[in-house]
């Protein structure tokens, strides 16, 4: 089957794909797309992860696949081709970012406004090429009434949403309505080559430190202050020194703990690799006692942070591994997520 895996953003159209051995930014993370596109071609798919050209016909491919993000953030270049993508393949499929999922149905409203004004002249230069193209053909106009029928939704195609094995998706906000379906990406993602030796050395040094990583892109400064932790943070990314995905996890392994901060859908269990990811370090996460990870597991997750401090190094540890045998036990295998895009491509 020939399918087309496409988006919004660098990522979503194959760009920066650690999977394909692409290092060639400072961040270098493992993205939903990058994981889909592997899971099609192990299925045997014939597949094209690549941006779409607004004035291109899709009739040739069996499926096509489309992330979406939030649609006016400045890294949506590829916004015009995902939207004409999706104009063209009414039976096209959309996928939402792992991230700021809450405000892609409105980005939807707000560039249905005041004539598409955000559609077509608030643009962001490096999309400026796909707009000028898609306004000047047909396509725009077809563009503009999907941009007001998925504004208003529900969306009549169906959405897949990335999301963990515990927790409650019914109670996710901010959410598209639509026919929904949801992956857990975990099988995709592959620690260092060296990391599995770099956790046995500091463990076997005993050089863990009491100390909480806080990796994120965002601030989350007053959830944190409101921790009340006793522990240093040790911050990476957001205003502060910006790692590699693998160099996160090598720095992860010389601490005991792992901050994840409170997130608007916690509670439904969006997917956010920072739980495998201590995992593989064996580190102690502490995440908000909303998180579904800890509504099922309140005995290794829903720990508050002044009991975590106050544990000897040998219990952190047991506690850490603990934590790694429940999110193994319970997320995705490869022939599961393979048979969830199986499902999702018939």
């Amino acid at each position: 089957m020939k399918v087309l895996v496409t988006g919004a953003t660098a990522r979503h159209v194959g760009r920066l794909d650690p999977l394909a051995g692409d290092r060639s930014d400072k961040k270098a993370y493992h993205a939903c797309p990058h994981i889909f596109a592997d899971a099609c071609r192990r299925l045997g798919h014939e597949v094209e992860f690549r941006p779409v050209d607004p004035g291109e016909s899709l009739a040739d491919f069996a499926r096509v696949c489309v992330f979406l993000g939030p649609l006016v953030d400045p890294q949506m270049t590829y916004v015009h081709g995902a939207l004409a993508a999706l104009a063209r393949r009414p039976d096209a499929i959309a996928f939402l970012d792992d991230w700021k999922v809450g405000t892609i149905q409105s980005s939807f409203r707000r560039m249905a406004m005041r004539d598409h004004f955000y559609l077509w002249h608030s643009t962001f230069a490096a999309s400026r090429p796909l707009r000028n193209h898609a306004f000047g053909l047909p396509i725009g106009r077809m563009i503009e009434r999907l941009v007001g029928e998925m504004a208003e939704g529900p969306w009549k195609r169906r959405v897949v949403v990335p999301l963990h094995p515990w927790g409650d998706p019914s109670i996710i906000k901010g959410c598209p309505e639509g026919e929904r379906t949801w992956l857990d990406y975990t099988p995709g993602l592959t620690p260092p080559v060296d990391l599995a030796d770099v956790v046995k050395r500091v463990i076997r040094r005993r050089a863990k430190k009491k100390a909480w990583l806080l990796a994120t892109l965002g601030t989350r400064e007053s959830w944190v202050e409101r921790q009340d932790l006793s522990w240093p943070v040790v911050r990476a990314g957001y205003k502060a020194v910006r790692l590699s995905q693998d160099d996160v996890m090598r720095a992860s392994a010389g601490f005991f703990g792992s901050l994840a901060p409170k997130y608007p859908h916690a509670r439904a269990s969006w997917w956010r690799p920072r739980f495998i990811y201590s995992a593989w370090t064996q580190t102690v996460v502490h995440c908000d006692p909303e998180e579904g990870i800890a509504k099922e597991a309140p005995g290794l997750y829903g720990l508050s942070p002044k009991f975590i401090e106050h544990l000897t190094p040998s219990r952190l540890i047991e506690l850490a591994r603990a934590q790694a045998e429940f999110v193994e036990d319970r997320s995705w295998t490869w022939s599961e997520l393979r048979a969830a895009v199986g499902g999702l491509l018939k």
